[in-house]
């Protein structure tokens, strides 16, 4: 009697093995699609992010040449706001912190571009005490050097996307 509940115990124990083992294939392939859809997402937004660092770069261009004209103030359209939005939802921190340093200079580059403005008589700009002690000479060489720090950021911040986007390998 004890032999004939074997052979339904068994198909019964691998029937239920059969059906974890397919729900857990199922679950690792929707999270491995789950991850996939994540990374296109970030490597979209990524793509995004260097196209405006590249229209930031260009705008920010006339705050160190000696062009005529006035400083183009950055502005804020419904793209670069949705932009922000994609990065703080689907970027890095690091990449997140790049860019804002890198826009914090470019800030610094059009205060300094209006600070010499303001000492050619163009314009009335309120100078800080640091900046006040500075000759216009040694304020265009401060544009050069924050023009500098820039270009360095955007290129940081290029490697950095590329690192994560599995491009360039991880530094160790």
């Amino acid at each position: 009697m004890a032999w004939e509940w074997v052979a339904p115990v068994s198909t019964g124990v691998v029937g239920v093995a059969g059906i974890a083992s397919t729900w857990s294939i199922g679950l690792r392939d929707r999270k491995a699609r789950a991850e996939e859809r994540k990374e296109q997402r970030r490597a979209e937004v990524y793509i995004d992010l260097l196209v405006r660092v590249s229209h930031d770069i260009i705008d920010a261009i006339p705050l160190v040449g000696s062009l005529a004209g006035p400083v183009p103030e950055r502005q804020k359209p419904e793209e670069e706001i949705l932009l922000q939005a994609r990065l703080a939802a689907f970027g890095s921190r690091g990449v997140s912190d790049t860019y804002a340093q890198m826009l914090e200079e470019i800030s610094n580059l059009r205060h300094l571009k209006n600070i010499a403005n303001g000492r050619r008589g163009k314009i009335h700009v309120t100078e800080s005490e640091a900046t006040k002690s500075l000759s216009l000479d040694e304020i265009y060489q401060l544009k050069r050097k924050k023009w500098d720090e820039v270009l360095g950021l955007r290129d940081m911040l290029t490697n950095q996307i590329r690192r994560e986007l599995g491009e360039l390998p991880v530094p160790t």
